[in-house]
């Protein structure tokens, strides 16, 4: 008889991690927000932002100059604290940037535009949790996905309805290309044989569909903006009846320029460093790793990934607020 193989799929982990402009790196650990900075081999420094009394954190997100940070919690409030100063600077009820966008656990998506203080929403996004959320480079889309297995594209300024990709699966992991307008990477969050899509949303058409003998879960994708490769985090069930997890380097269809073994926990989240040179990956081990991704960037040449460092955030003392 053969062994099931099974994966939990838990919807909003990939929003539970960010790492900002200014190279600190913030977190969820149970209750608390946790920061951390000056990564080495050697030492690594972390302090609590925050720590909640009767809620629990949900979402965090850097804004781009790396000094404000948004953070969502169960109750549905959202903040925004200023690192610099350690002060909260705005407290409210789920819907600063110039607008926010917030994504809810029953299928709800709220955007606010501070400039003229309109609500857009909405109310049946998706039937259920929204796992994922993420504005196209260029903010003319806006990209949400679902437990529901749909991923939907938005008009980025209206979030009017554009396009409906339909899976087999809750889907978790998206990404779209960095330069490439309207290139959208679609990855299957619970095993199957195709578990990637490549999406032009621009012209609504499936670009492209990776195949494997395995069974494959995608847990998390992003887009080199140095190179335009593609980096996935995926969960391998082989022939051999065992799981392990895999980074993937995809330079292009069936172009897999580097494959490395991360053990038996699976990633929930993958992010890049503000130069784009360094890569972390965020575990069910609740460890922060973090690789050499490039080597050098002279003439887009880059050796194997090579381990920079780790944290782990189950240790964290320092109060800030």
């Amino acid at each position: 008889m053969k062994k099931k193989f099974q994966v939990e799929f838990d919807a909003n982990l990939c929003q539970t991690i960010d790492w900002g402009g200014n190279d600190v790196i913030v977190t969820l650990v149970k209750n608390k927000i946790v920061a951390g900075c000056n990564f080495s081999e050697k030492q690594t420094s972390t302090e609590t932002v925050t720590e909640y009394e009767g809620d629990s954190g949900t979402a965090v997100a850097w804004s781009g100059n790396g000094v404000t940070l948004a953070a969502g919690t169960e109750s549905g409030l959202v903040q925004i604290w200023n690192l610099t100063k350690k002060t909260l600077i705005l407290e409210e009820k789920c819907c600063v940037n110039k607008c926010i966008v917030t994504a809810c656990s029953r299928g709800k998506i709220s955007r606010r535009d501070f400039r003229d203080n309109i609500t857009t929403e909405v109310e049946y996004a998706h039937d259920g949790c929204i796992c994922n959320l993420k504005y196209s480079p260029t903010a003319n889309y806006l990209c949400s996905s679902g437990e529901d297995g749909y991923v939907r594209i938005w008009k980025g300024d209206s979030c009017d309805p554009y396009m409906e990709i339909e899976m087999s699966h809750p889907v978790r992991a998206i990404a779209w290309h960095p330069w490439r307008t309207g290139l959208l990477a679609v990855g299957e969050g619970l095993p199957t044989t195709g578990p990637l899509s490549i999406w032009n949303v621009n012209t609504t058409k499936l670009e492209y569909m990776a195949k494997s003998s395995r069974q494959v879960a995608i847990k998390s994708l992003e887009f080199s903006k140095i190179s335009g490769e593609l980096v996935c985090a995926q969960w391998v069930h082989d022939t051999q009846e065992e799981t392990h997890c895999e980074l993937l380097v995809s330079g292009g269809a069936n172009h897999v320029v580097d494959v490395s073994s991360q053990g038996n926990g699976y990633i929930t989240s993958l992010l890049w460093s503000p130069d784009g040179e360094k890569l972390g990956t965020a575990g069910t081990d609740e460890t922060f790793k973090i690789f050499k991704f490039y080597q050098s960037k002279e003439e887009g040449k880059r050796k194997k990934m090579k381990n920079y460092g780790s944290m782990a955030f189950n240790e964290c003392h320092t109060t800030v607020r």
